[in-house]
C-alpha cells in the first residue's frame, strides 16, 4: 500500500470519528468549548525500516529511542491539536556500500528530527479514569548521519557523516490517557511515522562527492508520557 493510500484512510478514518461524534447528539459535548492548554513530554522505542538507496547500498538499524515535546490547546471537550517537536535516534546494524560490501557497522548513527501539527479526539470509558485517544498529524523532518561505515568500505574513505534537506512525515497515534486529576495525564500508546524520501550530499574522506536519496523512513514505537493540562 502506498503511502499516499495509508495517509488517505488514516485521515479519513479520524475525521469520520469527528463526524459521527458531531452527528450523534449524546456525543453534542464533543463541540463544548473548552480552550486550555496543555504541554507534553513523551519518550519511546521504536523500530525502524531499512534506509536504501538501491539494492546494494543500504543501512539497517539496532532498535532505538526517541523524545518528544508538545504544547497545544484543547479546542472542545474532546478534540485538541498540538504542535511537536521529535528526536528519534538509531544505531547502525549492517550496511553496504556496494556489491560483497555488506558487513555489521563498525560505526554509525542516524538522528531525526521532527516539527509536526497534530490533531487528535480523546474518548472517555464511562465511569473510569481512562480516555481513549486517536489523532493524527503531518509536518517536516530531516536526518544527521554520523559516522557510518563497516570495516569492509571503511579502507577505502567510505564514512558517510551529513544531513538531509527536510522531507515531509505523517504520523498517526492510538492510545490509552489515565487521568490523575483535572490537570496531570499519563498516556502510553502506538506511534506510526513515515516520513517521505531524505535526500543527502556527502563529502567523503576520501574526497568523493556522493548524493543519495534513502527510501522511505517507517518507524513503529511505543511510547509513554506525561500531559499537563492548564
Amino acid at each position: 500500500m502506498s503511502k499516499k493510500i495509508l495517509t488517505a484512510k488514516l485521515a479519513g478514518g479520524f475525521g469520520a470519528l469527528l463526524l459521527i461524534s458531531a452527528a450523534n447528539p449524546a456525543r453534542a459535548e464533543v463541540f463544548g468549548a473548552d480552550y486550555r492548554p496543555y504541554v507534553t513530554a513523551s519518550g519511546g522505542w521504536h523500530t525502524r525500516n531499512r534506509s536504501a538507496e538501491s539494492d546494494v547500498i543500504w543501512a539497517d538499524w539496532d532498535n532505538g529511542y526517541n523524545y518528544n515535546l508538545a504544547a497545544g490547546l484543547k479546542l472542545f471537550q474532546r478534540f485538541r491539536v498540538d504542535v511537536e517537536w521529535s528526536w528519534l535516534t538509531n544505531d547502525a546494524e549492517t550496511t553496504s556500500g556496494g556489491p560483497d560490501l555488506d558487513g555489521p557497522a563498525t560505526g554509525g548513527t542516524a538522528d531525526l528530527t521532527a516539527y509536526t501539527l497534530n490533531a487528535y479526539m480523546d474518548f472517555p470509558i464511562p465511569n473510569t479514569p481512562l480516555e481513549i485517544y486517536g489523532g493524527v498529524g503531518y509536518g517536516t523532518f530531516r536526518s544527521k548521519l554520523s559516522g557510518l561505515t563497516n570495516a569492509k568500505i571503511s579502507p577505502f574513505g567510505f564514512i558517510f557523516t551529513g544531513t538531509s534537506a527536510y522531507a515531509p512525515v505523517f504520523q498517526a497515534r492510538a492510545g490509552l490517557t489515565y487521568s490523575f486529576d483535572e490537570n496531570f495525564q499519563l498516556y502510553a500508546g502506538y506511534r506510526y511515522f513515515n516520513g517521505g524520501k531524505l535526500k543527502f550530499h556527502f563529502n567523503l574522506p576520501n574526497g568523493t562527492e556522493f548524493d543519495a536519496a534513502p527510501k522511505d523512513t517507517t518507524i513503529n514505537s511505543g511510547e509513554i508520557g506525561l500531559r499537563y493540562i492548564f
